[in-house]
């Protein structure tokens, strides 16, 4: 869980990959295949070439983004509807 009760997802497909690194390590992969990259005081978290990254939160479809104070949407999708949830006001 990230700060506030977001969730990052990710699909990585066949040709993503995570990598934690120590602060300042060289990563094995160019940095311009870095979608995104999580830096924490010691470490840093990066995805390479992952093709889905999706800031979700948990049950919140109508209620205030705790980032932003944007109402939350939500929709089912996929062969199981599961539900995704989006903040229109910090995903675009």
């Amino acid at each position: 869980m990230l700060e506030g009760d977001l969730t990052l997802h990710s699909h990585l497909r066949m040709g993503g990959s995570w990598g934690v690194y120590a602060r300042g390590r060289r990563w094995r992969r160019s940095p311009r295949r870095a979608w995104l990259v999580i830096r924490a005081p010691e470490h840093e978290v990066v995805q390479f070439d992952g093709p889905v990254l999706e800031l979700m939160t948990d049950e919140r479809t109508g209620l205030p983004c705790p980032r932003c104070g944007t109402l939350v949407n939500g929709r089912g999708q996929g062969d199981d509807n599961r539900t995704s949830y989006w903040c229109p006001g910090c995903q675009s």
